[in-house]
């Protein structure tokens, strides 16, 4: 029967030991406090459960927070502090004992990174940095705030090119607000960290999805859906489930993709800002890849419908991710349009996007999107066996380094890539053999990169929290 560590590392596995329970009785009083708030981390593994004791990650998921408040009735934030010294009443480290980053005395932990960043980074001292200052008063400092703010707006508007090179530091400001939300807050305040923490959790999932870790992408997506609801910001809301849309959609469960557009759209029928009309073009995509062509174009018209009375907000403001640009709104219209019978059709609305991307003001441009719309258009003009359209279209996506190759695009090129081998047309013809060569390679290097990226992200996913 295992047992809880001599040594205890965490204010909670302190707790359980003065308990007198064993490991297995932890985790059976664990699930009789989930079924008893009705959480849905209902049960806790034995790994996991060490993992908490140990320290070893920087706070469970959301669900599993509730679970253990209720059972210790205590803060999680507390919880997951190092344990109090023998004659103290607080878990405040003496003078002579260090904590790290990790909350551990007397030694370093692993940084908590899912996607592996040097383990001698930047990030571990501005992690070290936002820490002191989140804990220099009791309650949040206007001027911790504010910081939060610069950065969640400084990562938005990296959308585009730069947003999955800034992971680790997203994830440095969201443990950052929340340690503050594990503090005394007034209420009003409360929720402008929620509204942080939520819009950080939502572009980590964006990122998350990039890299292809659509698991991970879920955890974060269900954490900003709970600081939505705790904001009370509607907005964020649809930019939650626009992003839990955008995964179903790129893990093929269209289905799926339709019933998070339909959610969001409830909530965007009272959001003024240009996101209000994302939820609407994500159901026509999505509608037209199960092949529902009539619901599709419906969803578009609402799209262009709602457009036409967009009002700025506070996302808008933010920019970047937060601000649905009109070359956005056109560049998944391209890619409703390539599920379209007529190829003729989808060649129009691509090239419509990847002008409006190149025409755009540089605050509206990114080259992920426009990549996506080229595979769009060159998925078009192999149906219309266009060849050197095609190739041309094509040219600059194959030359994207792997590094950069995010999910839709290689997404994108796999399609073209099953269109070339499906067709006898292009087993004859040289510049069809040639493109569907270039094709291949891409995919061979791509998912080269993305199984090196998936150990990257298992040895990672040690550290991270449930």
């Amino acid at each position: 029967m295992s047992s809880v560590p001599v040594e205890p590392r965490t204010l909670l596995a302190q707790w359980v030991r003065e308990q007198g329970w064993t490991l297995d009785d932890f985790r059976h009083r664990y699930a009789d406090a989930a079924q008893r708030i009705g959480a849905r981390a209902d049960t806790v593994s034995e790994r996991q459960a060490k993992r908490w004791f140990a320290g070893t990650v920087d706070r469970p998921h959301p669900s599993a927070s509730a679970v253990l408040e209720a059972l210790c009735q205590r803060p999680i934030g507390d919880l997951m502090s190092p344990p109090r010294m023998a004659g103290t009443t607080s878990g405040s480290p003496t003078a002579d004992e260090p904590v790290f980053a990790g909350g551990h005395r007397g030694e370093t932990p692993s940084p908590v990174f899912p996607f592996g960043p040097p383990e001698h980074s930047a990030g571990n001292d501005a992690d070290e940095t936002l820490r002191f200052l989140a804990r220099a008063e009791q309650a949040p400092a206007p001027e911790m705030v504010a910081l939060l703010w610069v950065q969640v707006q400084q990562f938005a508007r990296s959308y585009g090119d730069r947003l999955s090179a800034h992971v680790e530091e997203m994830i440095v400001t969201r443990r950052a607000a929340f340690r503050l939300l594990d503090g005394p807050a007034e209420p009003r305040q409360a929720r402008e960290i929620y509204l942080l923490a939520g819009l950080v959790c939502a572009m980590l999932a964006h990122a998350s999805r990039d890299l292809g870790d659509t698991r991970q992408a879920i955890i974060y997506q269900d954490a900003g859906l709970l600081c939505a609801e705790r904001s009370g910001h509607l907005g964020l809301r649809v930019v939650v489930r626009t992003e839990q849309a955008a995964t179903a959609y790129w893990m093929k469960d269209f289905t799926r993709s339709i019933h998070y557009t339909d959610l969001a759209a409830l909530d965007a029928e009272r959001v003024r800002g240009s996101i209000a009309v994302l939820p609407f073009v994500q159901q026509a995509r999505a509608y037209a890849a199960i092949g529902d062509t009539s619901r599709s174009r419906h969803a578009l018209t609402r799209s262009h419908r709602i457009r036409d009375h967009v009002e700025p907000d506070d996302l808008d403001d933010i920019g970047g991710l937060m601000r649905f640009s009109l070359p956005e709104q056109l560049g998944i219209i391209a890619g409703t349009a390539a599920w379209y019978p007529d190829p003729t059709e989808s060649e129009r609305a691509a090239h419509d996007a990847v002008t409006a991307y190149q025409d755009a003001p540089y605050i509206d441009r990114s080259h992920n999107s426009e990549a996506i719309a080229r595979a769009d258009l060159a998925i078009a003009r192999v149906r219309l066996h266009a060849l050197d359209g095609a190739e041309d279209a094509l040219r600059s996506v194959l030359s994207i380094p792997e590094s950069h190759r995010v999910l839709p695009i290689r997404k994108g090129v796999q399609r073209v890539r099953a269109l070339l081998h499906a067709d006898p047309f292009y087993r004859s013809a040289p510049e069809g053999r040639r493109l569907r060569k270039a094709a291949d390679e891409f995919a061979c290097s791509s998912e080269s990169s993305q199984e090196l990226r998936a150990v990257g992200n298992d040895a990672a996913a040690e550290h991270l929290p449930d």
